[in-house]
């Protein structure tokens, strides 16, 4: 990544464009994003197993009558899920204490944002950052999202805390029909605060150049060029402020527990590796010839020497299966502990575990997701700078006044909770205890149905109810007035 000074105009270089695009091609950033993007799918360096042996001048041969089992265990995109939906398994909430404006935000980020926030933020652990483009659909008017690849970006930035966005490049592959075939060919866009330029990228040539402006905003002064304060509306999501990926913590530990499990699995199929060899008058070459041998054709030539009988005696190994099991299970607790992920399985290891275990139990993926909270919380401030202009109406006060939570994901002891509660005097309104209930959805709704049982029952209940309307009520009192 780039970073240029605020008045630059290198974007406009097609030269520099073409350096860029090669440079980023090759580099180890663009590499570590997707090697961690194959890791998390659970294409793995263990894919690339293979049983080999020390041939002639110490050259590996293959082994292809050998056992070589291949076997993953994807630690690292269970990983990734989890701190996922961690943070941003639950939508975000938005608190104002305008309720239209609160209405409005509600409408805006449904659950098709959920969905591009999920992704985005599964981006953010594996390439370090998550790109978010917005733009704003004149027919339906309204605000869209459209998540991209990060490894198709490269940004430049205008300062050292990689904050403000100077221009980006984008490099992508897409489907076009010539002569009545699909053909895949690279694309380069350049969005800069102007707008975007286009270009098809032929053999490392830019040609076919087109220059748009971003999409026309309908706003309360009118239909205007929509350049948003000279922003390019392409965001930055970061899963920390070094943008480090997930996998540079635990690839190394993921690594060896697919080998242990793998090699586990090659000793219990492989009987000639369980014993020992003991031979008697072997006529032969070397013993490296001879186990070649053993593993290809299972037979053994042996000879009689001057009258003493030749034979071969065997020395069994016992596989101690439970020195597997302990190496495995501290592996995995290792990949949790350095990846700050939790063991899930811990909190049913009791009947009732207490509120104190299961905080503690949250303290390593606690420690990302804050790191990472901060970080989306400041580009929602720019999200939201987006939103408000297509809002009319939404005055400053209003702006400034908005909270968003993220609802995390967490396992807690309602039961341990409510009951010190109730013990200390806190009181609690319906409506609330209502909003952690996990079946009830629209709280608001349950409260009117509520309501209306209740009204419902009262009638069942008072022997009076109905016999006089509220008209004939009225009137009877008139008449007591009036004598």
């Amino acid at each position: 990544m780039v970073q240029l000074d605020a008045t630059s105009n290198d974007y406009t270089n097609e030269e520099f464009i073409r350096n860029q695009i090669t440079s980023w091609k090759s580099s180890q950033r663009r590499h570590d994003m997707v090697e961690s993007q194959e890791y998390f799918a659970g294409n793995q360096k263990i894919l690339t197993k293979a049983r080999t042996m020390s041939g002639e001048n110490g050259k590996q041969m293959p082994l292809p009558n050998l056992p070589n089992n291949i076997l993953t265990d994807n630690m690292y995109g269970r990983l990734v899920r989890q701190k996922t939906n961690y943070l941003v398994g639950k939508p975000i909430s938005f608190k104002s204490d305008n309720k239209k404006y609160e209405q409005e935000l509600t409408r805006t980020f449904d659950r098709k944002f959920k969905k591009t926030l999920s992704g985005i933020t599964n981006d953010a652990w594996n390439c370090g950052i998550g790109w978010l483009f917005l733009y704003y659909d004149d027919i339906d008017k309204s605000v869209k999202f459209k998540r991209l690849n990060p490894v198709e970006i490269i940004p430049f930035w205008a300062d050292d805390e990689h904050t403000e966005l100077e221009f980006a490049i984008r490099v992508y592959e897409t489907n076009i029909i010539e002569n009545n075939f699909i053909k895949v060919i690279e694309r380069v866009e350049v969005y800069s605060p102007n707008g975007v330029t286009t270009y098809d990228y032929t053999n490392s040539s830019l040609v076919n150049k087109k220059s748009v402006g971003y999409a026309n905003l309908t706003t309360a002064d009118g239909i205007i060029p929509y350049t948003w304060r000279n922003k390019i509306p392409l965001l930055a999501f970061k899963s920390n402020s070094s943008e480090n990926t997930l996998l540079s913590r635990v690839k190394c530990f993921q690594d060896a527990l697919n080998h242990l499990y793998s090699i586990w699995k090659d000793n219990m199929d492989e009987d000639a590796w369980t014993t020992m060899l003991v031979l008697k008058n072997y006529e032969g070459e070397d013993f490296a010839t001879f186990r070649n041998t053993l593993r290809n054709y299972g037979v053994i030539p042996v000879a009689s020497v001057d009258g003493v009988e030749g034979g071969v005696e065997k020395l069994t190994l016992e596989v101690n299966a439970s020195n597997y099991d302990i190496l495995l299970r501290a592996m995995k607790l290792t990949i949790l502990e350095n990846g700050g992920g939790y063991d899930a399985k811990s909190a049913n290891s009791g009947s009732d575990p207490n509120e104190m275990n299961l905080k503690s139990m949250y303290v390593d993926i606690d420690l990302d997701a804050d790191d990472m909270e901060t970080e989306y919380q400041s580009s929602l401030v720019d999200v939201m700078d987006f939103v408000n202009s297509t809002i009319p109406g939404i005055t400053d006060d209003v702006k400034t006044d908005l909270k968003i939570i993220f609802n995390r994901d967490t396992v807690v002891n309602t039961a341990e909770i409510m009951s010190y509660l109730i013990a200390s005097g806190v009181k609690i309104s319906n409506e609330t205890l209502l909003s952690q209930v996990p079946f009830v959805d629209d709280v608001k709704a349950e409260m009117e149905r509520i309501g209306k049982e209740e009204e419902e029952l009262r009638k069942l209940n008072d022997p009076y109810a109905g016999v006089f309307d509220e008209d004939e009520h009225d009137h009877t009192v008139d008449d007591e007035t009036e004598e």
